[in-house]
């Protein structure tokens, strides 16, 4: 159902209302002062963006900045130091370039 909001010209209280029909009226009795006429005003809403337009909005300076905090970090953040450091079972390592 859909929330339409009214604002009392008198008493400046804005009153909500769910209708659950397409035309929802132009104007509603004021929950504050009991007046009738209070007018649909535009209700808040929220847009959600895909995730293609945030990487669109991206900053072009983000890659630089990634890339050089990665080459100013120390070497056991790298996952690639954990990995060259592991055996098997057997004690072979399992990589052939290790």
């Amino acid at each position: 159902m859909p929330l339409y909001e009214y604002a009392c010209p008198q008493c400046k209280r804005v009153t909500s209302l769910y209708w659950k029909n397409y035309a929802p009226p132009e104007t509603a009795t004021c929950e504050g002062c009991g007046e009738p006429g209070a007018g649909r005003k535009f209700s808040t809403f929220a847009l959600h963006k895909t995730a293609a337009t945030k990487m669109e909005e991206l900053d072009p300076k983000y890659d630089r900045m990634v890339d050089e905090a990665f080459k100013n970090s120390p070497a056991t953040s790298d996952p690639r130091h954990y990995l060259d450091k592991m055996t098997s079972f057997d004690g072979v390592p399992d990589r052939p370039d290790a």
